[in-house]
């Protein structure tokens, strides 16, 4: 049994084993995946000088007091201004408009008066500063700038960014295919009426669930607790997957076959058993000759949960060249009070209060979905250590 720290740096230190291929996608197919290349501004940006809000662009004034200034034009976003302003002349622009020449600031337009039925307005210019309100062409980056990394997790606002330079296709790993494995002759899919000892399925659909949400390319099986059923199950369906993901048949019962399974399938055991909870039995295994890893996750929903957020995601992130920490880690002062007097790490869905302190989630336990339901981190409680309301605690935000 190792620690849960050497267990989550075992996660990145085997990333890239599972081949992946790059491929030039649209924008929209590019959420959720790494850059697999530096990407470069085409263009400056902004494009060209523009206002950053409502108001009147202004000539320079020789005048330190207010002036009268005689609107001479608008100016709309999207137009280009066929004029130099002059001294005291002044245009309505929008924002986004583009910047007449000639202009010394913009003034807001609830910072100036109409005058004379709108042909003129009154600006106190003691309040002006050149230049101010202007968005300067390339003050965010300039044409040539490397705008995002290779190892870049394209989230919304980055291929927002990728389209505001009129980039339309990225290059991005794959994730590898992943082989989903229920085990459990207790399993029940679908509505059916149940007997008794027969659960329904909830685990195929919460991986099916994360899976779909990450676009990750899935196929899952539900399998009998049987030996050679499973090893029948993975070797027709070993070469079409980089990843396999399995759950239940881990512990060290009588019919918990996926560690001998994967032994006989020439899987080497990176680790069985983390002193963590839940997920104590978490398996990790990898075939390097046919570069397919084997994650086995316990069999409670909260662990499967668990397992995915902390180890499995994090894999297929690192695997595919992210660059980061994932989950992203923080500490932060909770309201909670917990006693950890066990000899194994914790791992606590927890919820943030309206002041941004951390609440963990009462009542949890592995075989519970209801906790995790607005769960927006998980708190790590070390061995042995009694965390008290206010003190400061490591957490990974999901």
């Amino acid at each position: 049994m190792i620690s849960f720290q050497e267990a989550r740096s075992k996660v990145r230190d085997l990333a890239g084993i599972v081949p992946t291929r790059t491929t030039e996608v649209d924008l929209l197919n590019g959420l959720n995946r790494v850059v697999d290349m530096d990407i470069v501004a085409p263009i400056d940006m902004p494009s060209f000088d523009r206002s950053a809000m409502d108001g009147f662009a202004i000539g320079f004034a020789k005048s330190s007091a207010k002036q009268a200034f005689k609107i001479v034009g608008e100016v709309k976003a999207g137009e280009e201004p066929n004029l130099t302003l002059q001294d005291g002349e002044a245009v309505r622009i929008y924002t986004g408009g583009m910047i007449p020449k000639g202009t010394y600031a913009v003034v807001p337009i609830e910072e100036a008066v109409a005058l004379q039925d709108n042909n003129y307005v009154s600006i106190d210019l003691t309040q002006v500063k050149e230049g101010q309100h202007i968005r300067r062409r390339g003050e965010q980056f300039k044409r040539g700038d490397v705008i995002l990394r290779k190892g870049t997790l394209l989230n919304e606002a980055a291929i927002a960014l990728l389209s505001s330079v009129g980039i339309e296709k990225v290059k991005i790993k794959e994730f590898p295919a992943v082989l989903v494995l229920i085990t459990g002759n207790e399993i029940v899919i679908g509505k059916r009426e149940i007997s008794s000892g027969k659960i329904y399925d909830s685990n195929g659909i919460l991986l099916n669930a994360y899976l779909k949400k990450w676009q990750i390319k899935n196929k899952i099986l539900y399998v009998k607790d049987e030996k050679e059923l499973m090893i029948r199950y993975i070797t027709s369906n070993m070469e079409h997957s980089g990843v396999i993901i399995s759950t239940g048949g881990v512990s060290v019962g009588k019919y918990d076959y996926v560690p001998t399974v994967a032994r006989s399938l020439g899987f080497e055991v990176v680790f069985h058993k983390v002193r963590q909870k839940p997920g104590k039995s978490l398996f990790f295994a990898v075939h390097k000759q046919k570069g397919v890893v084997w994650w086995g996750l316990p069999g409670n929903p909260a662990a499967v949960w668990m397992g995915f957020n902390l180890y499995v995601l994090p894999f297929l992130l690192y695997n595919s060249g992210y660059m980061n920490e994932f989950p992203r880690t923080a500490i932060v002062e909770t309201v909670s009070s917990i006693n950890n007097s066990s000899v194994r790490d914790w791992l606590m869905a927890s919820q943030f209060t309206d002041s941004g302190r951390l609440e963990i989630i009462p009542n949890q336990r592995s075989d519970m979905l209801g906790p995790l339901i607005n769960s927006k981190a998980i708190a790590h409680i070390p061995a042995g250590k009694k965390i008290k309301a206010a003190d400061k605690i490591n957490i990974f935000i999901i």
